[in-house]
C-alpha cells in the first residue's frame, strides 16, 4: 500500500532533506497506511537525528503505547518530557503527562 504523499516524502528524504517536519509527516503517513510498526522505528530515527524536535516524541510515545511496546513509549514520553521543558513547551509537557498516566492506567489492568 502506498500514497503519492508518501512517495513525495520519500524523495525528499532521499534528496537528503534536514527538515524534521518532512521525516515526521512521513512517519505520520506510514501510520496511516496502516504502518504502524514503521512508523514508529522512523520516529525513534527522528529523535536521534533531530533531538530538538518535541512533536516526534510526542506521537512516538503514543505510538508505542498502541502498539503495547510500555516501556518504549515511557522512555520516549521522559525523554519528551525533558525536551519539552527545555524548550519551554508546557502545552506538550502536559500532553506527555496525559499520555503516561494513560498508559500506566491500561498497564495496570
Amino acid at each position: 500500500m502506498s500514497s503519492k504523499r508518501l512517495e513525495m516524502l520519500e524523495r525528499l528524504i532521499a534528496q537528503g532533506t534536514r527538515d524534521p517536519f518532512h521525516h515526521y509527516a512521513y512517519a505520520l503517513e506510514l501510520r496511516s497506511i496502516g504502518k504502524s510498526d514503521a512508523a514508529f522505528e522512523k520516529l525513534k530515527e527522528i529523535v536521534k537525528q533531530f533531538p530538538e524536535y518535541v512533536p516526534a516524541y510526542l506521537m512516538g510515545a503514543q505510538l508505542a503505547f498502541d502498539l503495547g511496546r510500555f516501556d518504549e513509549g515511557m522512555a520516549m514520553a521522559q525523554a519528551g518530557i525533558e525536551v519539552a521543558e527545555r524548550s519551554k513547551d508546557s502545552r506538550t509537557v502536559r500532553e506527555l503527562m496525559g499520555i503516561i498516566d494513560t498508559a500506566r492506567k491500561k498497564e495496570e489492568r
